[in-house]
């Protein structure tokens, strides 16, 4: 009987160490495959129609030594199609959100860029992966608006995918109406090409995220700034030719993501993304089959 209980005592140490040493492992991958990458690169294409640069700002001639990640993303490429989380539930005024990692939608989308999205407000029991987290801006995801902000202006893309950013608040229905897809932001730091001076006075060192597009060129950026003054990170923008963008949520929120097939880049982790956020905004390319 004692040699019994031996072995059976044996067999749960092994399991259990078994156990332990997956548990390790596994953690070991997540900590060193999620963590975020540092690298200055180039403008590259990453993916048919998306480019991809990184630079420290005082290297390009910014004041600071942070850290901008930028995916310029042209409208008018075959394949393109843009991404906005879809609320989880909705009401006409509150739209309701399970947090979700960069790295968790960008998986489950197939996405090859993805940044954090809107402002929403905290969980009560704090920044838990699937937690219900509420909305703040107004969004719209494939022709369908999450809920109605008085206080959102709206970046949005007709069907054509034209850009355009509204010039008044709340989102006017006509807008509503005919936009395919929008992410809603409380002030619009980059107007017809210039830094809102309010924006520009803002001398803040955070971590920032950014939407901005041109109609004439029908592009969109996304970007995602470590260590920098906003007025600076409107600026990096404007000088990229994007002449209308939305601060959106930033610090902790703040995450670059960019897909393992990347060409020319690194995937993973870019910046940020040890916090889940309700809203994010990506791009894939379909490509043809041969």
């Amino acid at each position: 009987m004692n040699r019994e209980r031996t072995a059976a005592h044996r067999s749960w140490v092994s399991w259990g160490m078994l156990g332990l040493l997956l548990v390790w492992t596994v953690g070991h991958l997540l900590l060193t495959g999620l963590r975020p990458l540092s690298g200055t690169y180039a403008e590259v294409e990453v993916a048919p129609g998306v480019r991809y640069t990184s630079f420290v700002l005082n290297d390009r001639g910014y004041p600071g030594t942070g850290r901008a990640h930028i995916a310029r993303i042209d409208l008018t490429a075959p394949g393109v199609e843009l991404f906005i989380t879809p609320p989880d539930a909705r009401t006409d005024s509150t739209a309701w959100y399970r947090l979700r990692y960069p790295w968790q939608v960008a998986w489950q989308h197939d996405l090859d860029v993805v940044v954090n999205g809107a402002l929403f407000r905290p969980p009560r029991l704090g920044y838990w992966p699937f937690a219900w987290a509420q909305g703040h801006h107004t969004t719209v995801s494939h022709s369908t608006a999450s809920h109605i902000n008085p206080q959102s202006y709206l970046l949005w893309l007709t069907n054509d995918r034209v850009p355009h950013l509204t010039d008044t608040r709340p989102v006017p229905q006509d807008v509503l109406d005919r936009a395919a897809w929008g992410m809603g932001g409380l002030v619009r730091e980059l107007r017809n090409g210039t830094v809102h001076p309010r924006t520009q006075r803002s001398g803040t060192i955070d971590n920032y995220t950014m939407v901005a597009a041109c109609a004439k060129t029908q592009q969109l950026w996304l970007a995602a700034f470590q260590d920098v003054a906003l007025g600076t990170a409107a600026q990096i923008l404007a000088d990229q030719g994007a002449t209308d963008g939305l601060i959106l949520d930033g610090g902790g929120s703040t995450a670059f993501y960019m897909s393992h097939a990347a060409q020319g880049a690194p995937g993973g982790l870019h910046l940020g993304g040890g916090r889940p956020v309700a809203t994010h905004i990506g791009v894939r390319v379909r490509t043809a089959e041969p």
